[in-house]
Parts: C-alpha cells; structure tokens; sequence
C-alpha cells in the first residue's frame, strides 16, 4: 500500500508524493485506488501554535488561491 498526495495521473501512470520523493506507479500495477476525505495534517497540529501564528497561517494559505 502507498498512501500521498497525487500530483499527475494519466492512463498509463499516477504520480504520488509520499512525503519524501515523487513516485511513479504504472496504473497496470495498481489493484485499487481510494482518495481519503481526510486531511493529511496530523490532528491537534493546530494546538501547538499560538492563535496569531495560526491566523497567519490561514492568510498565507488562502492567498495561495
């Protein structure tokens, strides 16, 4: 099993960051593919900064837009 964030797919492959490196699957190596509703940020990560660090957090990702 390989778990990450999908990059590209097309009909011959799905490119995946798994956190360390990009990996490149055949589609013909894959027996089945499931997208999680979950994020990948660990729980409680939110709890570990302050409130102001956090709103600044939230500003910089939404101007990513």
């Amino acid at each position: 099993m390989i778990t990450g964030l999908l990059i590209s797919e097309t009909d011959d492959e799905v490119v995946i960051f798994d956190g360390k490196e990009k990996r490149t699957i055949p589609t013909d190596d894959i027996e089945q593919q499931q997208k999680l509703k979950q994020s990948s940020m660990p729980e409680g990560l939110a709890a570990t900064i302050s409130p102001s660090e956090f709103l600044d957090l939230i500003e910089f990702l939404g101007s990513l837009k």
